[in-house]
């Protein structure tokens, strides 16, 4: 079954145009910039798997359990777990850690984290971190990243970087000039720890990914993996981490001491002390993860399966395709009786209509959960895909749209903290209930098309079992509003007691914002 694969225009409207270039020059600092010449470091490779510590002693027990060729999973999908999964490799690793993601915000969670990380690095652990430059600031920052590479163990990478930094102004004019560079972000997600375990998914580093919004919180998924696929991981990392595009954050010119090393990690371990009761579900099992790891080879579930990606390119002859392009010809035009997808974003497009009526007339039942327009967090997104929502109901798949209120918001939400309400995060399918795939990709043109993306496929019936639970959950009509057409072949939505005919919203701001995205925006920019 094909996706979204048209070509984006690079003549898109002004107006179009301007969202992304105020949310790139306010990402931007305003004192600092890139050097005109610049010496790459010499490139660095993963260390492989470590010979001894608790990580290595999980592979080594989970390895008679595997057939030829097989890895082993591990499905999280609450985001407490998501949280304290992340912790226990932290803690555990003894050799390296390699960290890959789209942000990271230092807020409640995301300090508890980077403690952790200083720990591990002070006790001789190696870390690399890449992130994507789009969300720097607010998170790792700028300064803060430079200050962490005053650590002898940690380098800190950034991906895609503006270069005009010393202006808001040079920062937006640069993206008008290098739209085809700077709008491709790097969106993949993965930690993987001493070679021996890793997490893949759709989770981010923020305080929405484990539960401790105040807003909202995401429903999302990830992989722990074990076994032969970890290689395959560590190989992604190194192919960003060297890449061109990934500049050590030291190289930002303005002065940093090392004294500074400290006062940062003191604000850091402060902002945890005074955190204590909301990180309170977190920190009792902090430095003493040897019940959960060994419980961890009897929970991990065995399949074949390959970590996938997009190439780190720019240029218009080597788009970042490749992770969409190899899941379409691994399983996309294979399936014979059942797809189920989960994406937060969803941008269909006339190819993947017209591919799921061919499907249904064979047979096939297409199930789509993704937000409604009262849960998106990313409202332009939405524009695109309400163009298609009609014709996809026409076509014959069955569409369900999450509500922020939904019944199982609760389960979403590390206690004492609560959300104001909850979106969909995660970027699944399953096929056939045999083969899933978990990862960062979302269904629309950006992330087949612009930026880069990765994740994991594997074949199991058992974890696809697990990954179809976890997606459906969410299409039970206290959860979610059933979208359907009535006799009169209008759009309705339809949920536990009651069925609207006009499309739940959050607020008028934001049915104005779609509508006038709606009008404006050329799709394959959504």
């Amino acid at each position: 079954m094909n996706w979204p694969t048209r070509i984006p225009s690079w003549n898109s409207a002004l107006a179009v145009v301007a969202l992304p270039v105020l949310l790139f020059a306010g990402c931007s600092g305003g004192k600092i910039k890139l050097p005109t010449d610049f010496t790459p470091p010499p490139a660095s490779y993963s260390l492989g798997a470590a010979d001894a510590g608790p990580l290595a002693v999980v592979t080594e027990r989970v390895r008679p359990r595997l057939g030829p060729g097989e890895s082993a999973f591990l499905l999280i999908d609450n985001n407490t777990e998501a949280l304290r999964w992340r912790l226990m490799l932290i803690d555990s690793a003894r050799e390296s850690l390699d960290v890959q993601y789209y942000f990271w915000f230092l807020d409640d969670g995301g300090a508890l984290l980077m403690d952790r990380v200083l720990a591990a690095a002070d006790r001789g652990v190696r870390v690399r971190i890449l992130l994507d430059d789009f969300n720097i600031e607010g998170a790792v920052d700028d300064e803060l990243g430079k200050i962490f590479e005053q650590h002898p163990n940690i380098r800190i990478k950034i991906f895609n970087p503006v270069k005009a930094r010393s202006s808001i102004l040079g920062s937006a004019g640069e993206f008008l000039t290098s739209m085809r560079r700077l709008n491709q972000r790097m969106h993949n997600k993965m930690i993987v720890a001493d070679g021996h375990l890793a997490l893949v998914g759709g989770r981010n580093q923020a305080d929405q990914y484990w539960g401790l919004g105040e807003v909202f919180n995401n429903v999302d998924l990830d992989l722990l993996a074990a076994g032969p696929v970890l290689e395959q991981c560590e190989e992604a990392f190194d192919l960003y981490w060297n890449h061109e595009l990934s500049f050590p954050i030291s190289v930002l010119e303005y002065p940093v001491t090392p004294a500074q090393l400290e006062k940062v990690r003191e604000e850091i371990a402060l902002d945890v002390k005074q955190n204590q009761d909301v990180l309170a579900a977190f920190t009792g099992e902090l430095g003493n993860w040897s019940e959960r790891l060994d419980r961890l080879p009897d929970r991990l579930i065995p399949g074949k399966a390959k970590m996938m990606y997009d190439l780190p390119a720019t240029d218009r002859r080597s788009r970042p395709t490749q992770l969409y392009e190899a899941l379409d010809r691994g399983v996309g035009q294979t399936i014979q009786e059942e797809l189920v997808i989960v994406s937060a974003f969803f941008v269909p497009q006339q190819e993947f209509v017209d591919e799921t009526l061919t499907a249904v007339d064979r047979g096939v039942k297409v199930k789509i959960l993704t937000n409604s327009l009262a849960s998106n967090r990313g409202t332009v997104s939405h524009a695109g895909y309400q163009r298609y929502r009609r014709a996809l109901l026409l076509a014959g798949a069955e569409l369900y749209e999450l509500r922020p209120d939904a019944a199982d918001k609760p389960d979403y939400e590390t206690p004492p903290r609560q959300g104001a309400s909850v979106a969909v995060h995660s970027k699944a399918f399953v096929v056939d209930r045999r083969h899933a795939f978990v990862g960062s990709l979302n269904l629309d043109p950006r992330a087949v098309m612009m930026n880069t993306e990765s994740g994991i496929l594997v074949d199991s019936e058992e974890l696809a079992a697990k990954v179809l639970e976890a997606i459906e959950r969410n299409m039970t009509l206290d959860n979610s509003w059933q979208v359907r057409l009535n006799d009169r072949k209008k759009v309705e939505w339809v949920s536990e007691g009651e069925v609207l005919h006009k499309e739940p919203v959050r607020d008028g701001t934001q049915r104005f914002l779609v509508w006038m995205t709606g009008a404006l925006a050329n799709e394959n920019w959504l």
